[in-house]
């Protein structure tokens, strides 16, 4: 990044001013790497070489204009409204798929939720899903598909979010069928992501570890790799709820979020996740440390799931280091956000730490219908979690076969079926059947866990 910056700053405004496309294709990268200053003066650039270059056929400067416009949606991110009125114009001036923005990228820039990236303004959740489906009207076809299906994952999101559980799984088919239509590899991971947690709802863990393995499986077979991060975030979203972080990744755990390992966009997402993790390490002044960064974070775009679950988490700390005031004060900030739109789950999911301030909160008449909601989602959840620890988590770990524990060992060692089973006289398919059985014995769901799971137990 640093020497493209440096590369451009010293390329002479002339050259530049011949090199529109370039130009456009610069400013992309600017976008994905949070550069706002150098991004706006790119824009600002590349407007004024395009308006003097009297060389262009009219034709030409249309199309011009039009990525420009695309471009200009980008600047606009998450801000639905000016988003729509750009793709709009992009697409009277284009008129045809984009030469410049590569679909092939990942739409939601790694993060597995959609409601994540769009969600901005308090009280306009259903009409933020309205907006991102005329966005997507115009977007998908400058894109040849690109993020189809992402307004139905965000409605699913927000069924699942109020604790509709039935159009939760309502929409999520709908995503999936449409997604794959246009091979959208990471709508489908959110897509699955949401299902993994109507699983949890059921207290199916095993359901959670197919589903994983399936996403890790179908990531890799489109050749998707970055999206695997997205897969890693999923399972450390779900083992943070079952406070399991011998089960999460360890770059999570680490809190090791670098814009090479991730786009900036979705650090808040990640924020998230490692918020709970530390919480479950009792970390608690190293996350109030860490809250201002995380609200800052938040705020950028802004992104209101991001302050939510940061409010919910100051609350939790604060009430483990018996600053009961504060950690009222904090969990009224989260539910003055999500109430308006019925956002009950991030309190659900969190009942575990919050459960006595809601009922506080509740004694005192704040909010007491929303909260009523949320504590009764918080008995179904908390009710699923207890089944999966005491099915999955307790007690010694299960014991593996002989034959099991030497496939175990191999597979760990990074030894392909292929190669294992040649090793051990058995056929590939029985290698992959025996596997699954020690991934859904140990509750793993892929080799790097695996061995994780037999260094420990060695």
């Amino acid at each position: 990044k640093e020497l493209l910056k440096k590369y451009l700053a010293e390329c002479p405004d002339e050259v530049k001013a011949r090199h529109h496309y370039a130009m456009l294709k610069y400013a992309l990268h600017l976008f994905v790497h949070n550069e706002a200053a150098l991004l706006r003066r790119t824009c600002q650039e590349f407007s004024r070489s395009l308006q003097t270059d009297a060389s262009l056929e009219a034709g030409l400067r249309d199309r011009l204009l039009g990525e420009f416009e695309l471009l200009l949606s980008f600047t606009a991110y998450n801000d639905l409204r000016k988003m729509v009125a750009h793709h709009r114009k992009a697409w009277e001036l284009l008129g045809r798929p984009t030469s410049i923005y590569n679909t092939r990228t990942n739409w939601t820039f790694g993060s597995p939720s959609v409601l994540y990236l769009y969600y901005r303004e308090s009280g306009r959740l259903e009409e933020h899903i309205g907006e991102l489906k005329e966005a997507l009207s115009f977007y998908t076809r400058l894109t040849d598909g690109h993020g189809s299906g992402a307004d139905h994952v965000m409605e699913a999101e927000r069924y699942f979010n109020m604790g509709d559980f039935v159009n939760t799984e309502i929409f999520v088919h709908k995503a999936i069928y449409c997604a794959r239509s246009k091979a959208q590899t990471i709508i489908i991971t959110c897509a699955v992501f949401l299902q993994m947690r109507l699983a949890f709802i059921k207290g199916d863990y095993s359901g959670i570890v197919d589903m994983l393995e399936k996403m890790r499986s179908d990531i890799t077979n489109e050749k998707q790799y970055l999206v695997l991060q997205t897969a890693d975030m999923c399972e450390g979203y779900i083992h943070a709820l079952l406070q399991q972080t011998q089960k999460i990744p360890d770059w999570i755990t680490e809190g090791a979020i670098t814009s090479g390992r991730m786009i900036y966009p979705v650090f808040g997402m990640f924020n998230i996740i490692y918020g709970r993790v530390l919480l479950n390490n009792k970390e608690y002044p190293k996350l109030l440390g860490s809250a201002e960064h995380f609200l800052g974070i938040a705020a950028v775009f802004p992104n209101l799931l991001g302050l939510i679950y940061t409010y919910i988490y100051l609350a939790a700390a604060n009430k483990k280091i018996f600053k009961e005031a504060e950690a009222l004060a904090n969990l009224k900030q989260a539910l003055v956000i999500a109430l308006p739109d019925k956002l009950y789950m991030p309190f659900a999911e969190n009942g575990d730490y919050i459960k006595s301030l809601l009922e506080q909160l509740y004694e005192d008449g704040f909010h007491r219908e929303g909260i009523a909601q949320i504590l009764a989602l918080h008995a179904v959840h908390r009710k699923a979690a207890e089944r999966i620890i005491s099915d999955h988590f307790s007690g010694a770990p299960p014991r593996l076969t002989g034959r099991e524990l030497e496939i175990a060992r191999l597979a760990a060692a990074g030894i392909t079926n292929k190669e294992i089973g040649a090793r051990l006289y058995i056929s590939e398919n029985t290698v992959k059947k025996q596997l699954k059985s020690i991934f859904e014995k140990l509750g793993v769901n892929s080799r790097a866990l695996l061995k994780q799971c037999l260094n420990e137990t060695n």
